[in-house]
């Protein structure tokens, strides 16, 4: 959607009224033009002020490029159930201030057009695998999405926004999926028996706890099975059959905390000794935790580069 860095809020308005300029996505739809100025009309004040927080960021017209549904996004459940509109905007605004604040070269990995890659690694029978960094594909859940691909297949993807918080900012996990719908569970299966044993979800979440460290961000919180945004009351009914995670056996495998409706999660996650490890194990284990430290290592890599 093209936004011009001086128009006003209310010449906004008579852009989507009138469908003026170049409307694409979502905007070209007039139902959702006319929902996006009901619930301005429901919540006026926090409409105004976030369409105006929007202008201050630096890259708006980039950003919108990427995003172009954001003004419209605080009216909706945002990275977990319940929530109000002013705080909605407020999480969307921080993470995009957060990502303003990084240097510049770090911007094709926390402002991706497309998708970037983290790192690439064969499994134990030479299976192919990477991970990619992109713009959220399901934008209730956060602004980006990491992605793990075997065989170009994806099989498990994390969504995730950087809030603000009490000190810095917080990685926020909205959502963790596996491969999609028409993937069967062999598919995980061999994924996992190809990197030793270790879950194509705990592999993406070790990928998210290497990228935000190399920024400074050391606080984790993630929603669970019950606050995601699919629980709010309007999604109930029309996603009862299609949202069946649960995230609460992962989070607790990692060593998550409960933290009222949500998680909070380690950002280093602890190791087995490999002394603890009965010795027909050992040799598995050893190559999981080279693997991951292969992960860690190309992220941080990817990062001390852009510096």
């Amino acid at each position: 959607m093209s936004f011009v860095k001086n128009l006003s809020f209310i010449g906004f308005l008579k852009k989507v009224i009138f469908a003026r300029g170049s409307l694409h996505g979502k905007w070209e739809n007039r139902k959702f033009r006319f929902m996006y100025l009901l619930r301005c009309a429901v919540n006026p004040v926090a409409s105004i002020r976030y369409y105006y927080e929007l202008h201050s960021l630096d890259a708006l017209d980039e950003i919108l490029a990427i995003q172009p549904t954001l003004p419209a996004k605080i009216h909706r459940p945002y990275l977990h159930k319940g929530g109000n509109v002013w705080a909605r905007g407020q999480n969307i605004i921080g993470h995009y201030r957060f990502v303003q604040s990084l240097p510049s070269e770090y911007q094709p990995y926390f402002l991706p057009r497309e998708h970037v890659t983290l790192s690439r690694f064969t499994g134990k029978d030479g299976e192919y695998f990477y991970i990619q960094c992109s713009s959220c594909g399901f934008d209730r859940e956060g602004e980006l999405m990491l992605s793990l691909y075997f065989n170009k297949i994806p099989v498990a993807r994390l969504s995730f926004s950087v809030i603000p918080a009490k000190k810095g900012y917080s990685a926020f996990i909205g959502g963790l999926q596996g491969a999609p719908k028409d993937i069967g569970p062999e598919v995980i299966r061999a994924a996992s028996k190809a990197c030793y044993g270790l879950f194509p979800k705990r592999i993406i979440f070790e990928a998210l706890c290497s990228l935000i460290a190399g920024c400074g961000v050391t606080d984790i919180l993630a929603v669970s099975e019950h606050s995601h945004v699919f629980r709010q009351l309007r999604y109930r009914y029309q996603k009862r059959k299609t949202f069946v995670a649960v995230y609460s056996d992962f989070w607790e495998a990692v060593a998550g905390r409960p933290y009222g409706s949500w998680y909070q999660l380690p950002i280093h996650t602890e190791r087995k000794p490999l002394s603890s490890i009965a010795s027909k194990k050992r040799s598995e284990y050893r190559k999981r935790y080279a693997l991951l430290d292969h992960i860690h290592e190309e992220i941080t890599t990817i990062l001390t580069l852009t510096e």
